[in-house]
C-alpha cells in the first residue's frame, strides 16, 4: 500500500499523516511587484517522540535519509512546476492517489461545516463534494475529516 493524498495537502501512509504542505499566496503591495508563494513542507521521517495524542493520527515514513538530498529533490520538482504553473498534467496522478474520492467527509471552512461524498476534483484541485444537490458543490479551501463520517 502506497502513500495517498488527503485533499488538499496531506499525505497519508496506512491512514496516518506523514506529510503536510502549506502554501500562502503573497500578492505585491505595488503594481511592479511579483506574485509569490510561501511554501512549507513537513515530512515525518521517524515517529520517535510523538506525543501520545498524535500516535493515532500521525505516522512516519520510518526511514533515514539525507535531509539535504530530500530537500534538493523536493526543490527540483517544485522548480519544474514553477516553470509552467498553468500545467495541470499532475492532476491525473493527484486524482489516482486520492484517498478521499467516494468517501463521506466533513469539510470545515472557516467555522462552517458541510458533509458530503467526494466526487472528484476540478482542474485546479478544487474539491467536488456531493451534498445532496443536483450537482456537486465546488470547494477551493477548507479542511476535511474522514474520521467522523
Amino acid at each position: 500500500k502506497g502513500v495517498g493524498i488527503k485533499w488538499v495537502n496531506d499525505l497519508l501512509l496506512d491512514g496516518k499523516k506523514v506529510c503536510g504542505i502549506s502554501a500562502e499566496a503573497m500578492t505585491p503591495m505595488n503594481d511592479g511587484g511579483e506574485n509569490k508563494i510561501i511554501l512549507g513542507v513537513g515530512i515525518n521521517l521517524r515517529s520517535d517522540g510523538f506525543p501520545e495524542e498524535l500516535k493515532e493520527i500521525a505516522g512516519a515514513l520510518g526511514c533515514t535519509v539525507n535531509r539535504c538530498a530530500l530537500a534538493a529533490g523536493i526543490a527540483t520538482r517544485l522548480a519544474r512546476f514553477a516553470d509552467d504553473p498553468r500545467d495541470r498534467s499532475f492532476m491525473a496522478e493527484y486524482t489516482a492517489r486520492s484517498v478521499v474520492i467516494g468517501k463521506r467527509v466533513r469539510l470545515n471552512k472557516w467555522g462552517d461545516t458541510v458533509e458530503g461524498t467526494v466526487r472528484g476534483f476540478d482542474e485546479n484541485g478544487g474539491l467536488l463534494l456531493d451534498v445532496g444537490e443536483k450537482e456537486p458543490r465546488l470547494f477551493t479551501g477548507g479542511e476535511i475529516s474522514l474520521r467522523f463520517c
